[in-house]
């Protein structure tokens, strides 16, 4: 995307400032005079797809509330943090990995009354888990090394954490299962990214034809997420000539021959249309180029559990009908089905496919209803409701056993 619209579209918005391919994630924080931060983010992934979802939505929908609210990112901290006028209430550390580059600054913080908050959004903690990572598989042995470190790494910061935060209350509940208070502050859409969705309410009020299923698989990290739904999506395709599969990410299509092949018809108009990944803006609204989008996810696979609701929430956007893999975080998100199909098995995403092309008016209304829930409980401010009452909770019952200005432990 060009980098002029990329602003224009989104970072404008979000308050950021135009810089160099070179420049840095965040313009570190302007320390003059006694600061009092309510809450104060550092961004450890240095700018990844997370962080907007995990820093930029919380911390813009606490100032929106009225917090004084701060972040920079884990290259900026020890400068931002170090400065002698320095002081916040509750300090969020994003999926940082060098806690003893931390160490000294947190014990120096929790010693003046800062509450230390880790936020993690994924089940990356627990080493026991990494059977169960389909891309950890496919990975040569040093990154295996390097992506179990990374789980230690993640681990020392939740146990010296004070409180932890996260995208779904399974992870919450692994994360209490290792002895943390831990709350779930969901993931969300910016509010401007709301409104401009509003004002896109462009839907077929009949079944398209090219009738388009969309799936955003990003990274090449569902190759075995997409096994369980693949048969059936090809039975449908080959039942229904007029479907066509848009695969926008690294899915890897030579596991499917089928596919591979409508990519690259010999004769004839394509019937898989394929797509590099997008800046995040442009994948919401590429979306709207669908009439279907699907969410698969391995049905008891606990990493797979762990994630967030966003495929769904994203697609909701759109106003398009959603077939979702029944995960724990999914049933909840959908209200239990009412807002999208819901599929376990191959034979429940078949069933699907073909319930929503046989009566496509149905699903639009479906859609309707998840784009207007969407708004309600998925928007930047809903998260920070969410964040201000973890940290207050948390903070109320400290109060009740310890002051905490003089807490000293690690």
């Amino acid at each position: 995307m060009d980098p002029a619209e990329h602003f224009l579209w989104l970072g404008a918005k979000l308050g950021r400032r135009p810089h160099g391919p070179q420049g840095a994630r965040f313009d570190a924080p302007v320390l003059t005079g006694q600061q009092r931060y309510d809450a104060f983010f550092i961004d450890g992934t240095n700018g990844t797809a997370s962080t907007s979802y995990r820093v930029d939505l919380i911390a813009q929908g606490l100032a929106d509330i009225g917090w004084k609210v701060g972040s920079c990112s884990f290259k900026q901290a020890a400068e931002a943090l170090g400065a002698a006028d320095f002081s916040c209430r509750f300090l969020i550390i994003h999926r940082a990995y060098d806690f003893e580059a931390m160490r000294d600054t947190i014990l120096d913080l929790r010693s003046r009354g800062t509450v230390i908050v880790y936020d993690v959004d994924d089940l990356v903690f627990d080493l026991d888990v990494l059977p169960y990572v389909d891309a950890y598989h496919h990975m040569p042995d040093t990154h295996r090394r390097m992506f179990e470190r990374s789980f230690l790494a993640v681990r020392e910061f939740v146990l010296n954490a004070d409180v932890c935060t996260t995208s779904t209350e399974f992870l919450a509940n692994e994360l209490r299962k290792v002895g943390k208070r831990a709350y779930r502050v969901r993931n969300s859409i910016a509010r401007d990214t709301i409104d401009a969705f509003d004002r896109l309410a462009v839907r077929f009020e009949k079944r398209p034809s090219p009738f388009v299923v969309g799936y955003y698989s990003g990274t090449k990290t569902h190759q075995a997420d997409f096994a369980v739904v693949a048969p059936a999506l090809i039975d449908f395709m080959e039942d229904h000539d007029d479907v066509v599969f848009r695969l926008v990410g690294a899915l890897d299509l030579a596991d499917y021959p089928q596919l591979a092949a409508w990519a690259r018809p010999v004769t004839g108009a394509p019937r898989v249309i394929t797509g590099s990944l997008m800046p995040h803006a442009v994948m919401l609204r590429d979306q709207l180029t669908c009439d279907l989008i699907i969410a698969p996810l391995e049905i008891g696979n606990p990493f797979c559990e762990a994630k967030s609701e966003l495929k769904f929430f994203e697609a909701a956007l759109a106003r398009c009908p959603v077939i979702a893999a029944a995960t724990t975080t999914f049933i909840a998100a959908t209200d239990g089905g009412r807002l999208a199909s819901l599929a376990a098995s191959t034979t429940d995403w078949r069933s699907a496919f073909e319930a929503i092309y046989s009566d496509y008016d149905a699903a639009l209304e479906r859609a309707e209803a998840a784009f207007s829930w969407v708004c309600e409980f998925y928007s930047q401010h809903a998260a920070a409701r969410e964040a201000r009452t973890a940290y207050e909770d948390f903070w109320g019952a400290e109060a009740l056993f310890t002051d905490t200005s003089t807490r000293l432990s690690c």
